[in-house]
């Protein structure tokens, strides 16, 4: 599907989508609003909230329109809508946003399971518009040059990826600390390291073996490895209670690649990518990069070309299949409250 000449919209030149965002969650208005003001491709419509104070405050600083929910997805003025919402409201509003023949960037998860994912990518192909699952650090140049290195043979043979990522979060940290709209470090945290498996490792099929830690009936942290029918090993650590760690490690034959704040680069910050070989240890720099900001440029891209996006379903299918496998595979410990702990 291509849009048609009344929704492709001119800046100078060059064509654009008109975006709306609906809900004003920090992530919002941290990442996806400075950075939707600076993609070539895209200028912001609209903002949608339950509390119109709340979103008056969010466009403080644009001049786009302020409305509710239905309003907004209803607007002739948007062709993509971005969704931050909970976890536990994705598919509902997704499913919404297409009926109303809109684009859809849908935070991840893009919903708790495969059964909810597979409907709403089905909706969305039959309707010829494009569904994407915000793995932004993807889109970052950082990731395809660690690929690049690994295909040049810099370490030989790709035998495993080692991943962590974890952070401290407050107990009132709204809805990641409440399982009944989809929070816990699961799906909070593990789309990441489950992301990276796909995009570096060879293998196809995995078999897991793990342990998800439960604390007040909250997953809080999760470790998990896994064999690929490649022969490689993978294996991650995803928490909640800890200090700030976000780093991969690619293993070789010759040697091993390592990356930190690879989840989460700063868009000012020039990464690192740490090169250990025989030969001894070497830094190769990668320049810095917003990857919100390539994110949505590259959706735009995908949209105004009207291609590619079975590719984009597809990889949401194959993220949430992979996320279900971890998570059966998982044993469940339950951690004793914090009153309780030793000191």
């Amino acid at each position: 599907m291509t849009l048609s000449a009344h929704n492709k919209k001119m800046h100078g030149e060059r064509p654009y989508l008109r975006v709306g965002i609906l809900g004003c969650s920090d992530i919002a208005r941290r990442r996806f609003l400075p950075a939707i003001q600076k993609a070539r491709n895209a200028r912001l419509s609209g903002v949608a909230s339950r509390d119109p104070e709340k979103a008056k405050r969010f466009c403080a600083l644009t001049d786009c329109e302020t409305t509710d929910y239905e309003t907004l997805l209803a607007s002739k003025k948007v062709d993509l809508i971005y969704i931050p919402l909970p976890n536990h409201l994705h598919e509902v509003w997704v499913m919404r946003a297409l009926e109303q023949g809109k684009h859809v960037i849908c935070e991840k998860p893009m919903a708790l399971s495969v059964g909810a994912i597979e409907r709403m990518t089905q909706s969305a192909a039959q309707k010829g518009l494009l569904l994407y699952e915000n793995i932004m650090y993807l889109h970052h140049p950082l990731h395809q040059a660690v690929r690049n290195m690994i295909a040049a043979g810099t370490i030989g043979r790709v035998t495993g990826l080692r991943t962590s990522f974890g952070f401290m979060h407050s107990a009132t940290d709204g809805f990641r600390m409440r399982t009944d709209q989809g929070g816990g470090a699961f799906f909070d945290q593990a789309r990441y390291p489950l992301s990276a498996a796909l995009f570096f490792l060879a293998g196809s099929k995995y078999r897991f073996k793990g342990e998800a830690f439960f604390r007040n009936g909250l997953n809080v942290a999760m470790n998990a490895s896994a064999l690929t029918d490649c022969n490689e090993t993978f294996s991650f650590s995803i928490g909640f209670e800890q200090p700030y760690e976000c780093w991969y490690e690619i293993v070789g034959e010759k040697g091993k690649l390592k990356v930190d704040r690879a989840y989460t680069t700063p868009a000012d910050m020039v990464s690192v990518v740490q090169v250990s070989t025989d030969r001894g240890e070497t830094a190769v720099t990668v320049p810095a990069a917003d990857h919100f900001v390539l994110m949505i440029e590259r959706v735009c891209d995908v949209i105004l070309q009207g291609e590619g996006y079975h590719e984009l379903y597809g990889a949401a299918r194959r993220l949430a299949l992979l996320g279900d496998q971890v998570w059966e595979s998982c044993e469940g410990i339950q951690l004793a409250p914090h009153e309780k702990v030793c000191p």
